[in-house]
Protein backbone atom coordinates (compact mmCIF):
# COMPACT_ATOMS: atom_id res chain seq x y z
CA UNK A 1 0.00 0.00 0.00
CA UNK A 2 1.59 3.51 -1.11
CA UNK A 3 1.39 6.19 1.18
CA UNK A 4 -0.68 8.32 -0.99
CA UNK A 5 -3.31 5.53 -0.81
CA UNK A 6 -2.95 5.64 2.55
CA UNK A 7 -3.49 9.45 3.34
CA UNK A 8 -6.27 9.93 0.97
CA UNK A 9 -8.08 7.01 3.39
CA UNK A 10 -7.42 9.22 6.22
CA UNK A 11 -8.11 12.15 4.70
CA UNK A 12 -11.07 11.33 3.13
CA UNK A 13 -12.82 10.30 7.12
CA UNK A 14 -11.83 12.99 8.37
CA UNK A 15 -12.91 15.21 5.82
CA UNK A 16 -16.35 13.56 6.10
CA UNK A 17 -16.43 14.00 10.05
CA UNK A 18 -15.78 17.64 9.37
CA UNK A 19 -18.18 18.13 7.15
CA UNK A 20 -20.71 16.61 9.62
CA UNK A 21 -19.21 18.73 12.08
CA UNK A 22 -19.72 21.87 10.15
CA UNK A 23 -23.15 20.57 9.34
CA UNK A 24 -23.75 20.55 13.19
CA UNK A 25 -22.20 23.87 13.83
CA UNK A 26 -24.83 25.73 11.24
CA UNK A 27 -27.76 24.10 12.96
CA UNK A 28 -26.65 23.29 16.71
CA UNK A 29 -29.35 21.76 18.36
CA UNK A 30 -29.13 21.17 22.33
CA UNK A 31 -27.09 18.29 22.36
CA UNK A 32 -24.17 19.51 20.74
CA UNK A 33 -24.82 23.06 22.09
CA UNK A 34 -23.73 21.20 25.11
CA UNK A 35 -20.90 19.24 23.22
CA UNK A 36 -19.32 22.29 21.62
CA UNK A 37 -19.24 23.70 25.63
CA UNK A 38 -17.44 20.69 27.28
CA UNK A 39 -14.11 20.74 25.38
CA UNK A 40 -13.53 17.63 27.19
CA UNK A 41 -16.36 15.58 25.08
CA UNK A 42 -14.98 14.01 21.99
CA UNK A 43 -16.56 14.70 18.72
CA UNK A 44 -16.36 14.19 15.31
CA UNK A 45 -13.60 16.12 14.45
CA UNK A 46 -11.67 14.80 16.80
CA UNK A 47 -10.79 11.56 14.85
CA UNK A 48 -7.58 11.38 12.78
CA UNK A 49 -5.08 8.63 12.69
CA UNK A 50 -3.25 8.91 16.21
CA UNK A 51 -6.48 8.11 17.56
CA UNK A 52 -6.97 4.82 15.75
CA UNK A 53 -6.61 1.85 17.97
CA UNK A 54 -2.75 0.16 17.88
CA UNK A 55 -4.15 -2.53 16.66
CA UNK A 56 -5.46 -0.80 13.67
CA UNK A 57 -2.30 1.33 13.24
CA UNK A 58 -0.50 -1.71 13.16
CA UNK A 59 -2.46 -3.90 10.49
CA UNK A 60 -2.09 -0.25 8.63
CA UNK A 61 2.02 -0.40 8.97
CA UNK A 62 1.81 -4.32 8.42
CA UNK A 63 0.31 -3.35 4.37
CA UNK A 64 3.03 -0.32 3.91
CA UNK A 65 5.98 -0.74 2.25
CA UNK A 66 9.38 0.18 3.93
CA UNK A 67 9.31 3.52 2.06
CA UNK A 68 6.07 4.50 3.11
CA UNK A 69 7.08 3.85 6.49
CA UNK A 70 10.00 6.04 6.67
CA UNK A 71 7.81 8.96 5.59
CA UNK A 72 5.51 8.32 7.47
CA UNK A 73 7.79 8.26 10.31
CA UNK A 74 8.93 12.04 9.33
CA UNK A 75 5.27 13.45 9.60
CA UNK A 76 5.10 13.98 12.91
CA UNK A 77 6.84 13.11 16.18
CA UNK A 78 4.13 11.30 17.58
CA UNK A 79 3.91 9.30 14.34
CA UNK A 80 7.77 9.04 14.55
CA UNK A 81 7.20 7.57 18.69
CA UNK A 82 4.59 5.31 17.60
CA UNK A 83 6.52 3.76 14.78
CA UNK A 84 9.88 3.38 17.01
CA UNK A 85 7.52 2.01 19.15
CA UNK A 86 5.44 -0.41 17.61
CA UNK A 87 8.65 -1.80 15.50
CA UNK A 88 7.33 -2.96 12.72
CA UNK A 89 9.98 -5.70 11.43
CA UNK A 90 11.97 -3.70 8.23
CA UNK A 91 12.34 -7.29 6.01
CA UNK A 92 15.38 -5.62 5.34
CA UNK A 93 18.31 -8.17 3.75
CA UNK A 94 21.05 -6.14 2.99
CA UNK A 95 22.38 -2.62 5.03
CA UNK A 96 25.63 -0.78 3.46
CA UNK A 97 27.10 2.05 5.34
CA UNK A 98 30.10 3.41 4.48
CA UNK A 99 31.71 6.93 5.76
CA UNK A 100 35.12 8.69 4.49
CA UNK A 101 36.30 11.07 6.75
CA UNK A 102 39.17 13.46 5.76
CA UNK A 103 40.44 16.76 6.91
CA UNK A 104 40.84 17.97 3.73
CA UNK A 105 37.84 16.76 1.93
CA UNK A 106 33.97 16.96 2.81
CA UNK A 107 32.96 14.20 5.48
CA UNK A 108 30.31 12.05 4.22
CA UNK A 109 28.72 9.45 4.68
CA UNK A 110 26.70 6.97 2.27
CA UNK A 111 23.54 4.56 3.73
CA UNK A 112 22.03 2.02 1.60
CA UNK A 113 19.19 -0.49 2.32
CA UNK A 114 17.87 -3.55 0.37
CA UNK A 115 14.49 -4.94 0.76
CA UNK A 116 12.62 -7.78 -1.75
CA UNK A 117 9.23 -6.97 -2.49
CA UNK A 118 7.25 -9.67 -4.22
CA UNK A 119 5.87 -9.03 -7.75
CA UNK A 120 3.13 -10.77 -9.65
CA UNK A 121 3.21 -11.16 -13.30
CA UNK A 122 0.82 -13.10 -15.47
CA UNK A 123 3.66 -15.89 -15.73
CA UNK A 124 5.17 -15.56 -12.58
CA UNK A 125 5.62 -14.84 -9.16
CA UNK A 126 9.44 -13.18 -8.23
CA UNK A 127 11.01 -10.92 -5.77
CA UNK A 128 12.80 -7.63 -7.14
CA UNK A 129 15.11 -5.65 -5.05
CA UNK A 130 14.03 -2.45 -3.92
CA UNK A 131 16.88 0.13 -2.47
CA UNK A 132 16.97 3.08 -0.45
CA UNK A 133 19.90 5.39 -0.64
CA UNK A 134 20.98 8.37 1.27
CA UNK A 135 23.83 10.47 1.29
CA UNK A 136 24.46 12.80 4.19
CA UNK A 137 28.09 14.95 3.73
CA UNK A 138 29.35 17.80 5.68
CA UNK A 139 27.91 21.44 4.69
CA UNK A 140 28.27 25.07 6.11
CA UNK A 141 24.83 24.95 7.66
CA UNK A 142 25.09 21.40 8.69
CA UNK A 143 24.66 18.78 6.81
CA UNK A 144 23.68 18.33 3.06
CA UNK A 145 21.12 15.44 2.88
CA UNK A 146 20.68 13.75 -1.26
CA UNK A 147 17.81 11.23 -1.59
CA UNK A 148 18.78 8.78 -4.55
CA UNK A 149 15.11 9.49 -5.88
CA UNK A 150 15.45 12.91 -5.88
CA UNK A 151 19.01 13.20 -7.04
CA UNK A 152 18.66 16.73 -7.61
CA UNK A 153 17.22 18.31 -4.32
CA UNK A 154 19.18 18.70 -1.82
CA UNK A 155 17.68 19.20 2.04
CA UNK A 156 19.84 20.77 4.31
CA UNK A 157 19.51 19.25 8.28
CA UNK A 158 21.13 21.55 11.37
CA UNK A 159 23.03 18.70 12.56
CA UNK A 160 26.38 17.23 12.41
CA UNK A 161 26.64 14.79 9.32
CA UNK A 162 27.07 11.71 12.07
CA UNK A 163 23.77 12.96 14.17
CA UNK A 164 21.81 13.36 10.86
CA UNK A 165 22.65 10.19 9.34
CA UNK A 166 21.57 8.36 12.98
CA UNK A 167 18.46 10.25 13.32
CA UNK A 168 17.51 10.06 9.86
CA UNK A 169 18.54 6.39 8.98
CA UNK A 170 20.44 4.50 11.31
CA UNK A 171 17.81 4.26 13.93
CA UNK A 172 15.18 3.39 11.19
CA UNK A 173 16.70 1.16 9.63
CA UNK A 174 18.48 -0.54 11.89
CA UNK A 175 16.92 -0.36 14.37
CA UNK A 176 13.44 -1.94 14.05
CA UNK A 177 15.36 -4.89 11.74
CA UNK A 178 13.75 -8.41 13.27
CA UNK A 179 14.57 -11.24 10.52
CA UNK A 180 17.60 -12.17 9.49
CA UNK A 181 19.96 -9.87 7.64
CA UNK A 182 21.98 -11.00 4.72
CA UNK A 183 24.94 -8.82 5.05
CA UNK A 184 26.15 -5.96 7.18
CA UNK A 185 28.58 -3.59 5.96
CA UNK A 186 29.35 -0.72 8.82
CA UNK A 187 32.67 0.34 7.03
CA UNK A 188 34.13 3.68 7.69
CA UNK A 189 37.85 4.60 6.17
CA UNK A 190 40.13 7.60 6.95
CA UNK A 191 43.74 8.64 5.46
CA UNK A 192 47.00 8.11 7.47
CA UNK A 193 47.01 11.67 8.98
CA UNK A 194 43.07 12.10 9.58
CA UNK A 195 42.01 12.62 12.88
CA UNK A 196 39.68 9.38 14.64
CA UNK A 197 36.84 11.36 16.32
CA UNK A 198 34.52 10.44 13.25
CA UNK A 199 35.19 7.03 12.85
CA UNK A 200 35.02 6.90 17.12
CA UNK A 201 31.54 8.61 16.65
CA UNK A 202 30.10 7.06 14.02
CA UNK A 203 31.14 3.35 15.48
CA UNK A 204 29.18 4.55 18.87
CA UNK A 205 26.32 5.67 17.19
CA UNK A 206 25.92 2.55 15.78
CA UNK A 207 26.54 0.90 18.99
CA UNK A 208 23.88 2.87 20.92
CA UNK A 209 21.47 2.37 17.92
CA UNK A 210 22.35 -1.47 18.50
CA UNK A 211 22.20 -1.14 22.01
CA UNK A 212 18.63 0.31 22.00
CA UNK A 213 17.20 -2.84 20.26
CA UNK A 214 15.32 -5.47 22.62
CA UNK A 215 17.21 -8.25 20.83
CA UNK A 216 20.65 -9.25 19.32
CA UNK A 217 21.16 -8.29 15.65
CA UNK A 218 20.68 -11.23 13.48
CA UNK A 219 22.91 -11.26 10.52
CA UNK A 220 24.71 -14.08 8.69
CA UNK A 221 27.92 -11.92 6.94
CA UNK A 222 29.54 -8.69 9.38
CA UNK A 223 31.63 -6.46 7.72
CA UNK A 224 33.03 -3.69 9.87
CA UNK A 225 35.97 -1.39 10.66
CA UNK A 226 37.28 -0.68 13.86
CA UNK A 227 39.86 1.22 15.60
CA UNK A 228 40.17 0.17 18.71
CA UNK A 229 39.33 -3.51 20.80
CA UNK A 230 36.63 -1.94 22.74
CA UNK A 231 34.51 -0.77 19.66
CA UNK A 232 34.91 -4.31 18.25
CA UNK A 233 33.96 -5.95 21.20
CA UNK A 234 30.60 -3.67 21.71
CA UNK A 235 29.70 -4.59 18.51
CA UNK A 236 29.84 -8.27 18.46
CA UNK A 237 28.40 -8.53 21.89
CA UNK A 238 25.18 -6.65 20.39
CA UNK A 239 25.49 -9.68 17.54
CA UNK A 240 23.86 -12.97 17.70
CA UNK A 241 26.72 -14.98 17.32
CA UNK A 242 24.71 -18.18 16.78
CA UNK A 243 23.82 -16.94 13.59
CA UNK A 244 26.96 -15.09 11.95
CA UNK A 245 28.89 -17.33 9.15
CA UNK A 246 31.10 -14.87 8.20
CA UNK A 247 33.00 -12.00 9.60
CA UNK A 248 35.25 -9.39 8.57
CA UNK A 249 36.76 -7.00 10.17
CA UNK A 250 39.34 -3.58 8.92
CA UNK A 251 41.59 -1.73 10.37
CA UNK A 252 39.24 1.80 9.92
CA UNK A 253 43.32 3.49 9.30
CA UNK A 254 44.83 3.41 5.92
CA UNK A 255 48.23 1.82 7.64
CA UNK A 256 50.72 -1.13 6.14
CA UNK A 257 51.67 -1.64 9.72
CA UNK A 258 49.89 -4.25 11.11
CA UNK A 259 51.56 -3.94 14.35
CA UNK A 260 49.40 0.05 15.29
CA UNK A 261 46.02 -2.57 15.55
CA UNK A 262 46.08 -5.35 18.25
CA UNK A 263 42.61 -7.85 18.24
CA UNK A 264 41.56 -10.21 20.38
CA UNK A 265 38.94 -12.52 19.62
CA UNK A 266 38.02 -14.98 22.16
CA UNK A 267 34.70 -14.19 22.19
CA UNK A 268 34.18 -16.17 19.09
CA UNK A 269 35.61 -19.09 21.08
CA UNK A 270 33.03 -21.52 21.03
CA UNK A 271 31.10 -20.05 18.07
CA UNK A 272 30.78 -23.09 15.77
CA UNK A 273 28.79 -21.11 13.18
CA UNK A 274 31.35 -19.71 12.34
CA UNK A 275 33.12 -20.76 9.18
CA UNK A 276 35.01 -17.73 7.67
CA UNK A 277 37.12 -14.93 9.63
CA UNK A 278 39.23 -12.53 7.57
CA UNK A 279 40.72 -9.59 9.94
CA UNK A 280 42.83 -7.18 7.59
CA UNK A 281 45.47 -4.83 8.82
CA UNK A 282 45.66 -6.01 12.05
CA UNK A 283 47.66 -8.48 14.37
CA UNK A 284 45.58 -11.15 16.76
CA UNK A 285 46.80 -11.51 20.23
CA UNK A 286 44.34 -14.17 20.70
CA UNK A 287 45.64 -17.88 20.22
CA UNK A 288 45.44 -19.74 17.20
CA UNK A 289 43.87 -22.54 19.43
CA UNK A 290 41.07 -20.07 20.25
CA UNK A 291 39.61 -20.15 16.44
CA UNK A 292 41.00 -23.98 15.24
CA UNK A 293 37.20 -24.01 14.71
CA UNK A 294 37.08 -21.39 11.61
CA UNK A 295 38.89 -23.40 9.28
CA UNK A 296 38.27 -20.73 6.61
CA UNK A 297 40.53 -17.72 8.00
CA UNK A 298 42.54 -15.28 6.70
CA UNK A 299 44.46 -13.41 9.71
CA UNK A 300 47.87 -12.34 10.90
CA UNK A 301 49.09 -13.68 14.44
CA UNK A 302 51.01 -12.33 17.09
CA UNK A 303 52.85 -16.17 17.50
CA UNK A 304 52.28 -19.28 16.64
CA UNK A 305 53.33 -22.81 18.50
CA UNK A 306 53.40 -25.90 17.28
CA UNK A 307 50.74 -28.02 18.41
CA UNK A 308 48.08 -25.05 17.38
CA UNK A 309 48.79 -25.38 14.11
CA UNK A 310 49.46 -29.25 13.96
CA UNK A 311 45.93 -29.05 14.95
CA UNK A 312 44.52 -26.98 12.58
CA UNK A 313 45.90 -28.86 10.21
CA UNK A 314 44.31 -32.06 11.19
CA UNK A 315 40.95 -30.32 11.12
CA UNK A 316 41.78 -28.48 8.01
CA UNK A 317 42.33 -31.79 6.17
CA UNK A 318 39.69 -33.82 7.66
CA UNK A 319 36.68 -30.94 7.35
CA UNK A 320 34.91 -31.01 3.54
CA UNK A 321 33.92 -27.24 4.58
CA UNK A 322 37.55 -25.93 4.25
CA UNK A 323 38.65 -24.02 1.19
CA UNK A 324 41.14 -21.65 2.40
CA UNK A 325 43.07 -20.53 4.64
CA UNK A 326 46.23 -18.32 5.28
CA UNK A 327 48.00 -18.12 8.10
CA UNK A 328 50.43 -15.08 8.52
CA UNK A 329 52.87 -15.07 12.25
CA UNK A 330 55.03 -12.54 13.47
CA UNK A 331 56.46 -15.06 16.18
CA UNK A 332 56.91 -19.04 15.54
CA UNK A 333 59.16 -20.35 18.40
CA UNK A 334 58.73 -24.22 17.09
CA UNK A 335 58.46 -23.66 13.44
CA UNK A 336 61.23 -26.68 12.52
CA UNK A 337 59.22 -29.10 14.69
CA UNK A 338 55.88 -28.61 12.60
CA UNK A 339 58.31 -28.67 9.62
CA UNK A 340 59.64 -31.75 10.79
CA UNK A 341 56.21 -33.08 11.51
CA UNK A 342 55.39 -32.53 7.63
CA UNK A 343 58.70 -34.19 6.59
CA UNK A 344 61.04 -31.64 5.86
CA UNK A 345 63.63 -30.13 7.91
CA UNK A 346 64.32 -26.60 6.48
CA UNK A 347 61.62 -23.49 5.19
CA UNK A 348 62.70 -23.16 1.60
CA UNK A 349 58.88 -22.67 0.70
CA UNK A 350 58.10 -26.44 0.32
CA UNK A 351 54.28 -27.65 -0.64
CA UNK A 352 52.82 -30.83 1.00
CA UNK A 353 50.26 -32.40 -0.69
CA UNK A 354 47.39 -34.46 0.87
CA UNK A 355 45.62 -37.03 -0.97
CA UNK A 356 42.01 -37.31 0.27
CA UNK A 357 38.98 -39.06 -0.98
CA UNK A 358 37.74 -36.37 -3.25
CA UNK A 359 39.98 -33.60 -2.39
CA UNK A 360 43.70 -32.52 -2.82
CA UNK A 361 45.07 -30.94 0.27
CA UNK A 362 47.69 -28.18 -0.25
CA UNK A 363 50.01 -26.67 2.47
CA UNK A 364 52.58 -24.15 1.29
CA UNK A 365 55.49 -22.80 3.30
CA UNK A 366 55.70 -19.36 2.18
CA UNK A 367 58.94 -17.36 2.90
CA UNK A 368 56.74 -14.26 4.22
CA UNK A 369 56.48 -15.79 7.35
CA UNK A 370 53.09 -17.59 6.24
CA UNK A 371 51.49 -20.96 5.85
CA UNK A 372 48.69 -21.25 3.61
CA UNK A 373 46.33 -23.96 3.48
CA UNK A 374 44.23 -24.67 0.06
CA UNK A 375 41.83 -27.26 -0.24
CA UNK A 376 40.26 -28.53 -4.42
CA UNK A 377 38.73 -31.00 -6.05
CA UNK A 378 40.66 -33.64 -7.67
CA UNK A 379 40.55 -33.64 -11.19
CA UNK A 380 39.92 -36.75 -12.45
CA UNK A 381 41.19 -37.83 -16.29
Amino acid sequence: MSLFKFFFCCSSSRNTALESSSVAEMSPSADSASELSNPESPTEHDAFILNMPDLVMREILKNLDILSIQKLRKVCHALREFIDYSKPDNNFFCIAIEMEADESRTNEITGRAFSRILHNSESEVYYKSNEIFFKYAEHNDGCEVTDKNWPWKKNIIEKNFIDAHTDDFLIPMLKNQKSLLDSLYLLPTIPKKSSLKNVEKFLDSVVQVLESRDRLLKVKFLAVCVVGQDQLMELLRCVDLKSLKVLQVFNAVDTENYEDLYLNFDILEGCETLFDLHVHKSTISSKLSSLAHILNLIVHMDNVHYEELLDFKERFIHSKNAHNAEIHYKEFPDKSRFLASLGFSDDSGHRWFFEMPDRLITIENKISSCFSFKSEKKIIS
